[in-house]
C-alpha cells in the first residue's frame, strides 16, 4: 500500500492539513510539501465562536518570564583576577555564587 503524504489528506473544507492522521505515519511536513500547499488563514478554517474564544485566550496568556518584585541589576565592579578566574573556574552559576556569598556578608555584618 502506497504511503500518503501530507498533501494527501485535506479538511472537510478542503483545507490541506500540515500532518497525516495516523499516529503510526506523523511526521512533519517537508518543505517541499510545504511548497506545495495552498496557505489558509486559520479564520477560513475556525468558526466566528471558534475565532472569538482563540482571541480570549491569546489575549489572557501572558508570555515571558514572569516578573520579579526586585529583579537583579546589572552592575561593574572591578576585583583580583585570581578572585574572578577561581569564580570562573568554578563553573556554571559562578555569577550566583558570588551574589550568595555577598548576601551571606550583609547579613552576618548588619549596618549600624
Amino acid at each position: 500500500m502506497k504511503k500518503k503524504s501530507a498533501k494527501d489528506f485535506t479538511a472537510s473544507n478542503g483545507v490541506t492539513v500540515g500532518y497525516t492522521p495516523d499516529a503510526d505515519t506523523a511526521r512533519p511536513v517537508t518543505t517541499k510539501e510545504r511548497d506545495g500547499m495552498e496557505r489558509v488563514n486559520v479564520k477560513d478554517i475556525l468558526s466566528p465562536e471558534q475565532m472569538q474564544a482563540l482571541s480570549e485566550f491569546t489575549a489572557s496568556r501572558v508570555r515571558g518570564r514572569p516578573k520579579k518584585d526586585r529583579p537583579k541589576v546589572n552592575a561593574t565592579l572591578r576585583m583580583d583576577a585570581e578572585v574572578l578566574d577561581t569564580f570562573r573556574a568554578s563553573g556554571k552559576g559562578w555569577q550566583s555564587r558570588i551574589n550568595t556569598i555577598l548576601r551571606e556578608w550583609i547579613t552576618q555584618h548588619p549596618q549600624a
